[in-house]
């Protein structure tokens, strides 16, 4: 019984590992759907920083880099920021 139970446990555990990954993977399409494109993005930031520092030369690469991480819950920070790094280089 006491197995059973161990074994019901264990499964229960894995459920809730992919379900979290289910719902990461949803939060990630939901924000690429709600979001307007990167290259939109880094005009929008552009045209803020150009409306502060008017006579300032803007690299777009690093405007690029600015904010352009999606949500991601804590546990999985180190895992999105390198994806989203290896990604951009």
């Amino acid at each position: 019984m006491a197995q059973e139970i161990s074994e019901i446990k264990r499964q229960l555990a894995r459920v809730r590992e992919e379900l979290a990954r289910i719902e990461y993977r949803i939060a990630q399409v939901e924000l690429k759907m709600a979001k307007p494109s990167e290259e939109e993005r880094i005009r929008a930031l552009e045209e803020e920083l150009r409306k502060k520092y008017p006579n300032m030369k803007f690299d777009r690469d690093l405007l690029g880099l600015v904010g352009i991480l999606p949500y991601n819950p804590m546990e999985k920070d180190n895992e999105v920021i390198r994806e989203a790094v290896l990604k951009k280089f």
